[in-house]
């Protein structure tokens, strides 16, 4: 979910039916012309009282021993089941990676943990005491793990819940991401290649303990995006036709879903021309959203909310 054209959108909840989406939106540099960061966002499901919550994105640094520089940033922004916090990733000018949480105004409440050298698809346990996450490059002396983790919010306890070493789960499975876990706490999905690149990168889910593995239909060759429905019933997903082995040739990027807990495919849910990603339910489960075309785009009935500004 980072950095394209107005940034993306991430999952959601809060009490009662006007609970808010969270999401990164691109926005210029205010010291280097030119160049654009992501931001943390927030608005209203129909794309009115946009609110931003995040500032300090857009800051650089010198990369040492290079004429590259750093752009400080913010993303991958998700909920808290009550909707009383937001976690999100945040990278400094000195391209130094940490997950902070913050209130639904912006007030920073913490970090969680800067132990590694990147995050993706930050995901909160149903009982908010945990995050689900993709942690790259640990750093030894503060952490002796990577992967797709959980962690409690302190920060204390992370825990491996694959072994990324293309033997385990099964063989040929390897580069598990799109951690997603379920509203009720009993599984959680992921993406993984299958047979060293030549089968694309299909959908998994676990028991929260990481066993019992068993794939999903949920879209076509190559998948990401992995979103639950608020009651659990559908696993949403992103989805292109590639071949090659490796090689990606993008035809176009559609909605898929798939039911739960069977996962059964329901099957492809959009055919605009150019790229739907993102899926993102609403709180309540009314809408569903998704990026398309540099807007976010209400899946039914099928209507453009609001355009993003940024690049």
């Amino acid at each position: 979910m980072l950095g394209t054209v107005g940034g993306g959108v991430a999952a959601a909840s809060n009490p009662g039916n006007n609970g808010r989406l969270a999401y990164e939106q691109s926005v210029e540099s205010s010291t280097i012309p030119g160049e654009w960061a992501p931001e943390i966002h927030t608005m209203n499901p129909d794309g009115s009282d946009v609110q931003r919550l995040t500032f300090d994105a857009g800051q650089y640094a010198d990369r040492p021993g290079s004429t590259d520089f750093v752009i400080s940033e913010n993303h991958s922004p998700a909920w808290s089941p009550r909707g009383n916090a937001i976690a999100y990733v945040h990278v400094s000018p000195t391209e130094e990676y940490s997950i902070r949480l913050m209130d639904p105004e912006g007030t920073p409440l913490g970090t969680v943990t800067d132990a590694f050298e990147g995050f993706a698809n930050l995901a909160w346990s149903p009982d908010g005491k945990q995050l689900a996450l993709t942690a790259y490059g640990y750093n030894p002396i503060l952490c002796d793990v990577d992967g797709n983790l959980t962690i409690n919010i302190d920060g204390t306890d992370p825990r491996n819940l694959l072994a990324d070493s293309g033997t385990w789960p099964a063989p040929g499975l390897a580069r598990f991401d799109d951690l997603a876990w379920s509203p009720n706490g009993d599984v959680s999905a992921f993406t993984a290649f299958e047979d060293e690149w030549k089968n694309g990168r299909r959908v998994y889910v676990m028991d929260t303990d990481g066993s019992n593995v068993r794939r999903i239909e949920c879209g076509l060759a190559w998948t990401t995006d992995l979103e639950w429905s608020p009651d659990g019933s559908v696993l949403f997903c992103s989805s292109d036709e590639t071949s090659g082995a490796g090689e990606s040739v993008v035809v176009v990027w559609d909605l898929w879903g798939a039911r739960m807990p069977d996962g059964t495919a329901i099957g492809q849910l959009t055919t605009l021309v150019g790229d739907e990603r993102e899926p993102l339910a609403s709180p309540d489960g009314s809408v569903v959203v998704f990026t398309h075309a540099g807007a976010l785009w209400s899946l039914d009935p099928l209507v453009r909310i609001t355009a993003f500004a940024g690049s």
